[in-house]
């Protein structure tokens, strides 16, 4: 990948994590910032990669920040709110440069389900919140992707497809935001 030119990016995936805190999860939250900081840490070492973490669903996300991630990829169509529960280390996050990968564009069963609009009111929503914690949704806008929601590997090929389609119209749609 070096050989591109590009900067690469590696994501750990991590859909256990929403289990965290819950009877089926006896880690301790400083096991769980030891374990994927270290990894992180070891990526950031001997690769020139931006390192993002991926949840599928709602977490305690001031703990994965914690870990040190460049990125955080998280279904914002579902979980927005949850992810707004931990406005300090958001904060934290996103001042020392990190992006958000905002997975807003519904898939599987929800694939269809919200218009360009509704996803650009929400994605202008949540800007408008981080505004509320002092940043400037601009920057963050500029510092954001956006992909499609969890559930990618059980919508049909021609939702799918749709999805796809509606990435590049929300990019667009969204750059007034920014």
């Amino acid at each position: 990948l070096a050989a591109t030119g590009k900067k690469p990016i590696l994501f750990l995936d991590e859909p256990c994590l929403s289990g965290y805190g819950s009877a089926f999860t006896a880690l301790e939250r400083h096991d769980v910032i030891s374990m994927i900081g270290e990894v992180i840490s070891y990526l950031k070492e001997r690769t020139e990669a931006l390192v993002g973490i991926h949840c599928c669903g709602n977490t305690d996300w001031s703990m994965i920040l914690e870990t040190g991630p460049d990125i955080i990829s998280f279904d914002a169509f579902s979980y927005r709110d949850h992810f707004f529960l931990y406005p300090g280390a958001i904060r934290r996050f996103l001042e020392r440069g990190g992006v958000i990968a905002w997975g807003i564009i519904p898939t599987g069963d929800l694939a269809g389900t919200a218009s360009l609009d509704q996803l650009v009111s929400m994605l202008g929503a949540a800007l408008a919140k981080l505004e509320g914690l002092g940043l400037d949704p601009k920057d963050v806008a500029n510092r954001s992707l956006l992909s499609p929601s969890c559930g990618m590997g059980v919508t049909d090929v021609r939702k799918a497809s749709e999805v796809f389609d509606l990435l590049p119209q929300l990019s667009t749609a969204c750059a007034g935001l920014a």
